[in-house]
């Protein structure tokens, strides 16, 4: 089960309400029942499957572009 990550999830309710939405082949759609009832919104997780995420990076191992350390991010700049 994915817990549900929104700050405005009514309180007293379990976090492990999502419900599978849709489903892809390279996807996942989940939504809480929770946030649907009591707030009337929507509570949407995008989750990729991991076979897809495997079967990518294997592609990109094969290319040889694969990075071999994460990417960090640039320092904002500040102006005057």
């Amino acid at each position: 089960m994915i817990p549900c990550k929104n700050p405005q999830h009514p309180d007293g309710t379990s976090k492990f309400t999502m419900v599978l939405v849709q489903d892809k082949p390279t996807e996942e759609v989940w939504a809480c029942k929770a946030c649907m009832d009591i707030n009337r919104v929507y509570s949407i997780q995008v989750k990729t499957k991991r076979k897809y995420q495997q079967h990518v990076r294997g592609e990109l191992r094969k290319q040889g572009r694969l990075p071999s350390r994460p990417q960090t991010a640039p320092m904002p700049k500040f102006y005057k």
